[in-house]
């Protein structure tokens, strides 16, 4: 079950419309098999279709917009309603408390109570009986796609692992270190006076370096800052760890390389990177499971466009719309 809670149609599953099973009260829109899908059953069904999209419910103002938008909505109908079908066929249902195991894990996810969750569904023109139900159908869906499918999804560890090394670069991954080293001279104050006088000591001390003089001695000599008596060491960081205008410029220094005079909220900075390394990121295993996951999702969708397609096939499918 685990494995499909990144797929999009069941990330986004509370949203789907549920499909008439009572009588026509309006226009026919598609008759599907012996199941009948009226106009009002296909306008309810644009809102969450687009939401589940992730697209603006907004567009269904335009009146050639909307006109695509149900066209779609009715594609994505035909497929929910077959798959659906298919279950009542092995007498697949799920039960009163698992719907309400989920709602309440959804409810939890958002932050909300029973009421204001209510008020949300509901501020999406969707009655919360109906959404309820819409909920049980695609509780439905998610299982007759494990029972359909599952089996047939295969990742392989070669598959993660090609995968991860094209999103994370050669490095695979894994985090840059540098040991960094700095001469810091701080001004007495904030005034242009004080700020003046801290870079004019800045210059003289990078104009030592650029006629040979060593790093750490020059470092001993004019660093205001705590690490000046070790030669200004100050050690070993991954990215984030140190100030963002300091890193900046560090990050960009190649092994054994100073930077130029680079201030920042405490000061002015010479820079020098000493050792660079990569180590393997902390959360790669975590990073390489939700890898996993996310390629067996991408796989279970297609085999459910192909599962759908083979559905569509053998139905009886009279589509009235447009």
């Amino acid at each position: 079950m685990k494995i499909f809670l990144s797929f999009k149609i069941i990330i986004l599953s509370f949203f789907f419309s549920s499909v008439a099973h009572a009588e026509i009260i309006d226009k026919i829109a598609a008759r599907i098999n012996r199941e009948i899908v009226t106009m009002y059953d296909l306008e309810q069904s644009a809102i969450p279709f687009l939401l589940q999209e992730g697209r603006n419910p907004a567009a269904l103002k335009d009146p050639k917009e909307k006109s695509k938008i149900l066209m779609e909505t009715m594609n994505d109908l035909i497929d929910r309603t077959l798959i659906v079908q298919e279950a009542k066929k092995i007498d697949l249902k799920v039960d009163d408390a698992r719907l309400d195991q989920w709602l309440a894990f959804t409810r939890q996810q958002r932050k909300l109570d029973e009421d204001q969750f209510k008020e949300m569904i509901e501020q999406f023109g969707v009655p919360y009986k109906k959404y309820k139900e819409m909920v049980r159908q695609n509780l439905t869906r998610i299982d007759m796609v494990r029972i359909k499918i599952g089996s047939q999804i295969s990742v392989s560890q070669a598959d993660v692992d090609r995968v991860f090394a094209e999103r994370y670069g050669a490095n695979g991954g894994k985090e840059k270190y540098i040991t960094v080293a700095h001469i810091l001279f701080q001004p007495a104050t904030d005034t242009k006076a004080d700020l003046g006088e801290a870079k004019q000591r800045a210059t003289i001390a990078l104009d030592k370096l650029k006629t040979g003089a060593d790093f750490a001695a020059v470092a001993k000599e004019l660093s205001d800052g705590p690490t000046g008596s070790n030669g200004g060491e100050l050690g070993t960081y991954r990215r984030g760890d140190l100030d963002p205008d300091f890193e900046a410029s560090a990050y960009n220094l190649k092994e054994n390389e100073q930077s130029g005079i680079v201030k920042t909220k405490f000061g002015y900075h010479i820079i020098k990177v000493s050792g660079i390394e990569f180590r393997e990121a902390p959360d790669i295993e975590e990073r390489k499971d939700r890898l996993q996951m996310e390629l067996r999702a991408v796989a279970a969708e297609r085999l459910l466009k192909d599962y759908t397609k083979q559905l569509r096939s053998r139905a009886s499918v009279d589509l009235r719309y447009p």
